[in-house]
């Protein structure tokens, strides 16, 4: 018995003897690492969230056309109007559009200032851009027909009160939801004015925009994309406050269908219509998902890079009366 403890002591002494001679470091090695997601994993979530944004937004585009095919009060596509002859001021159909213009001008304004208002806070941009630019906004009064712009809208920044439309462009907007988003639009560019007072929050759309699709967004477009997110965001709002027999997705979809051509064509200061819807609805997913049967009502505006001044870089002024806005070609 002696003996075997004898030897139990010296296999004791020789592990604690070996056990001594190992360093720290590798008893600390040998600890399970915590679990951390590599850079690699961190880039595959945001490819899978991409894709999920893509087929939603490509399932909006197809399902704003089809409402609009289906739609008795479905706005004519650009390039429909456009082949469409002029038509006379005193026409009735024209007389009853510019009427329908002006009485919802006072709605349209209200609707723009405050989705403004929301777009600023989201993306960063200063208030005081927005106050200046509500003021230019509130002061439009006056809604123009015009033979010779047929199928355009168009406002000048040394005629502050007035929103030209062109009398194609007035028959082929029938619906409330329509004709605000438009209306929403031409004021967003009147606010913007001849101080540039909305190219900081343009920029950062259009920049965001074109890393979500892909789609070059640079000169003029960032400026006519977000008059465009400001139209469709007006006729949310609208609708939330106007109820009717119409589906939600069929008054949202006439926000937006006059993108829904055949002829996909583009030029220097805008998207083609249908890479402007998709270009719309990248940035504000909830309405493509509302569009499509969804029920989120969040904004879509995470991971929205912040204002920062320094870096914001505008166009060159603009000469007052010397560069109309064009809401279409």
């Amino acid at each position: 018995m002696k003996k075997r403890r004898t030897v139990a002591a010296l296999v004791l002494a020789a592990v604690a003897l070996a056990l001594c001679s190992v360093r720290p470091e590798a008893l600390a090695q040998s600890r399970r690492p915590v679990a951390r997601r590599s850079s690699s994993a961190v880039e595959h979530a945001h490819e899978s969230t991409g894709l999920f944004s893509y087929m939603t937004v490509e399932r909006a585009m197809i399902a704003v056309c089809t409402e609009r095919s289906n739609d008795p009060l479905g706005s004519a596509p650009i390039d429909v109007m456009q082949a469409r002859p002029s038509m006379d001021v005193d026409d009735p159909e024209v007389v009853a559009g510019a009427e329908r213009a002006q009485r919802l001008l006072p709605l349209a304004k209200k609707y723009a200032i405050a989705s403004l208002r929301g777009l600023a806070t989201e993306y960063g941009v200063p208030a005081w851009r927005v106050n200046a630019a509500a003021a230019r906004m509130q002061a439009v009064t006056q809604i123009e027909p015009d033979m010779d712009l047929r199928d355009n809208a168009i406002v000048y920044s040394d005629d502050a009160r007035t929103i030209y439309f062109g009398t194609i462009f007035l028959i082929g907007l029938p619906s409330e939801e329509g004709m605000i988003s438009v209306l929403a639009h031409e004021l967003t560019h009147l606010g913007d004015g001849p101080r540039d007072l909305l190219h900081p929050l343009f920029d950062l759309i259009g920049k965001r925009a074109s890393n979500l699709t892909g789609l070059e967004i640079t000169g003029r477009r960032p400026e006519e994309l977000t008059c465009d997110v400001v139209g469709a965001r007006s006729v949310r709002s609208y609708i939330e406050r106007a109820p009717s027999n119409d589906t939600v997705a069929r008054r949202l979809a006439r926000g937006v269908e006059h993108n829904c051509v055949t002829e996909d064509e583009t030029d220097e200061y805008h998207l083609s219509p249908r890479s402007t819807l998709r270009a719309v609805f990248a940035v504000n997913p909830a309405l493509a998902r509302a569009i499509i049967g969804g029920t989120s009502d969040d904004t879509g505006s995470t991971s929205i890079k912040r204002y920062q001044p320094s870096r914001v870089t505008t166009s060159p002024s603009r000469a007052a009366g010397t560069h109309p806005h064009h809401r279409l070609r």
